[in-house]
């Protein structure tokens, strides 16, 4: 009866890895490129005398047209959800309960092997995790792509840094969703892995946020770079969630969780965003914090 809970939370995280994963599945297949007609009238807000803020209103009015399109054309061609979709969240679904058997076991020989050098590294990663860390780590690399815009190294960098700050606001969305409805205690406030307090605080254990932000910006440059940035990525996204364990905020059930909801979040929207042709999209904006919050505009150079 103990782990009846966990079992219960992972077939919630089994159909939104079914939903992710049909989605970018989706995207590969479905191409939906507009009309020459409205291609053209994009160039239109270019024009003296078109007021930018209309266009936007215009242009979210448009996007959220789209996006219901593409959902529905998504769900028509890949439902019910095909056998390699079954097979991942399936998988998925067997390793976070395989987890959580182990939570406790894992939890006390990390602890039992700490040392001061391995603190300080998992403390770094505790930072470039955090709101601020992630903010910083996009502002940069977005500076970078900026200045070197001129080059087709510099678009491709910038676009790329551009969809993976969309996909953290996604992935950050349903982080603090799945956060705040379980409400399962961290490693930290010793009530053990099978406590659980739902809808009460979004600082809570299961998923791991900062380790889904890692995963869905390594997901992300890996669908748009070969080898090594996929190498380095993954790399960089599981020592942050191994950091995560060490410094007891969370247990590795919601390390596993937090890696797989970043990876399939990743897949779907860089699919989604292949797909679509116009320059400009809007999104959410929540990266794993309340203080976060806000809509993000990108554009596609």
């Amino acid at each position: 009866m103990r782990k009846i809970v966990p079992s219960l939370i992972a077939l919630l995280f089994a159909g939104s890895i079914m939903i992710l994963q049909t989605s970018a599945f989706a995207a590969d297949q479905t191409a939906a490129p507009p009309p020459k007609k409205e291609t053209k009238s994009t160039e239109q807000p270019s024009q003296k005398g078109t007021d930018p803020v209309e266009y936007l209103a215009e242009s979210a009015e448009e996007r959220v047209r789209q996006l219901w399109f593409h959902a529905g054309m998504m769900w028509e061609r890949n439902m019910p959800p095909s056998q390699s979709t079954l097979l991942k969240a399936g998988g998925a679904t067997l390793g976070f309960v395989g987890l959580t058997f182990a939570d406790e076991d894992i939890q006390d020989w990390s602890q039992e092997n700490r040392t001061d050098n391995l603190g300080d590294i998992a403390r770094g990663f505790d930072f470039l995790g955090s709101f601020w860390g992630v903010f910083l780590t996009n502002s940069t690399m977005a500076g970078i792509g900026y200045l070197s815009r001129d080059s087709e190294g510099g678009k491709k960098f910038l676009q790329t840094v551009g969809v993976s700050a969309v996909a953290q606001s996604f992935s950050g969305i349903m982080v603090n969703t799945l956060k705040f409805t379980v409400g399962r205690a961290r490693p930290d406030q010793e009530r053990g892995d099978s406590s659980f307090d739902p809808f009460s605080s979004f600082n809570t254990s299961f998923p791991s946020g900062h380790t889904a932000q890692a995963w869905t910006m390594a997901t992300v440059f890996a669908s748009y770079y070969d080898h090594p940035v996929p190498l380095i990525g993954y790399t960089y996204a599981t020592l942050m969630g191994l950091s995560r364990i060490y410094l007891d905020k969370h247990w590795a059930s919601d390390v596993f969780a937090g890696a797989v909801l970043g990876y399939f979040v990743g897949k779907a929207i860089s699919a989604v965003h292949m797909d679509y042709k116009s320059k400009i999209s809007i999104a959410p904006f929540y990266l794993a914090s309340k203080r976060g919050k806000g809509i993000a505009f990108t554009y596609r150079f």
